[in-house]
């Protein structure tokens, strides 16, 4: 097995622990039982215990980065509705097909020290500029009403953290088909103009 291979066994270890027992109930002792590996192994590709929380949550960081893509107005309002349908299913989907690291960013790494914050709101800060530069172009375009776009931008977000948190902490409470559109339509009611798209999936607004 070379380096990048056990690497990452030992993030993945990491993550069904962290996600099991929280962070402060975690050891390093409980990462490499279940990882397999000798105490040494693990210092080999980690200083300790929060460096290894540390590189999951980056890794959860690419992950729903590179779910979103720019909205592109110039292809008229029913296709930048499907952009933004999109990059809310793409989106969703990735955080409840890792379950154990959504549990991690919206539970386990909240409040854990001002470092860790620092870099959750970095993180934070970098989705709210995607949502909010797509609504800048949509009241540009006309296709948005005209609004306080980083208020909204926060909305949305908020809105997205809150069911998504529910829907990881109760797997089964919440239908993962209908998540993306029941957030995309919560949200679109209150932000398009009458008439600026012609029609949703259930035909109207």
């Amino acid at each position: 097995m070379d380096r990048e291979q056990r690497r990452t066994e030992i993030l993945k270890a990491a993550e069904d622990v962290f996600a099991r027992l929280g962070y402060h109930g975690a050891g390093i002792a409980d990462i490499i039982d279940r990882a397999g590996v000798a105490r040494g192994t693990f210092y080999l590709y980690f200083e300790s215990k929060r460096h290894v929380f540390e590189q999951l949550l980056d890794k959860f960081f690419e992950i729903i980065r590179s779910q979103v893509r720019r909205i592109d107005v110039s292809r008229g309002p029913d296709a930048v509705l499907e952009q933004i349908r999109g990059n809310a299913t793409r989106v969703i989907d990735a955080i409840l097909l890792h379950r154990s690291l959504g549990k991690i960013l919206l539970s386990e790494a909240v409040g854990l020290d001002e470092e860790c914050d620092e870099k959750l709101l970095s993180f934070y800060a970098r989705l709210l500029a995607l949502i909010e530069g797509a609504l800048r172009l949509g009241i540009d375009g006309g296709i948005v009403r005209p609004c306080d776009p980083r208020v909204v931008a926060l909305c949305i977000l908020g809105t997205m953290k809150e069911v998504l948190y529910h829907g990881i902490m109760k797997p089964n409470d919440l239908p993962r088909e209908t998540l993306a559109e029941e957030i995309l339509q919560y949200n679109l009611r209150g932000l398009l103009r009458p008439g600026g798209v012609s029609q949703t999936r259930d035909g109207g607004l």
